[in-house]
């Protein structure tokens, strides 16, 4: 299982980066999104941040089944004994959060338009599409920024930056 276990770890702390720099990027879209008061065009920000936290959540489901395996530690060095588990339940609220978060920016859908007999549209209420934006990018901002919380929370601050195959 040692043949696995470290380029699984190394992956894990590499994607650690990727979930990172798509959330600022998810974080930035979303605050200039609300600010603008445009429409929103586009949601790869906010999928891709969730993307980078679901593949970050597997990589360390597969750690966490390897180490449970060998009975090894997951943070012997951790500020305290429950790390390992808090690392893993906030890891998988901020995947929650972060699909909230895509799930706000993805448009609404809108009901087929009703006619009348003779063929002209029916009477009654029309969406507005500025505040349905607006609302929109509000959600997509508190969901995007909620997640950032269980995430920050989550990281070990205290290990390697970057770590290679094979080193601690």
């Amino acid at each position: 299982m040692e043949n696995v276990y470290y380029p699984l770890l190394t992956a894990h702390n590499w994607v650690r980066w990727l979930v990172l720099l798509t959330g600022i990027w998810a974080l930035v879209n979303a605050f200039m999104g609300v600010r603008s008061r445009g429409p929103m065009t586009s949601r790869a920000p906010f999928s891709a941040f969730m993307g980078s936290i679901h593949l970050q959540v597997l990589l360390g489901l597969g750690l966490f089944a390897i180490m449970g395996m060998n009975g090894m530690a997951p943070f012997p060095d951790g500020p305290r004994s429950s790390f390992g588990w808090e690392h893993l339940g906030l890891g998988l609220i901020a995947a929650v959060f972060a699909t909230m978060a895509n799930r706000a920016a993805k448009a609404p859908a809108r009901a087929a338009p009703v006619y009348v007999a003779d063929g002209t549209p029916a009477p009654g209420p029309t969406p507005t599409t500025v505040s349905d934006d607006i609302t929109r990018w509000r959600s997509t901002l508190f969901w995007t920024f909620l997640t950032w919380v269980p995430l920050l929370l989550a990281m070990p601050w205290w290990r390697p930056v970057l770590r290679m195959l094979g080193t601690e």
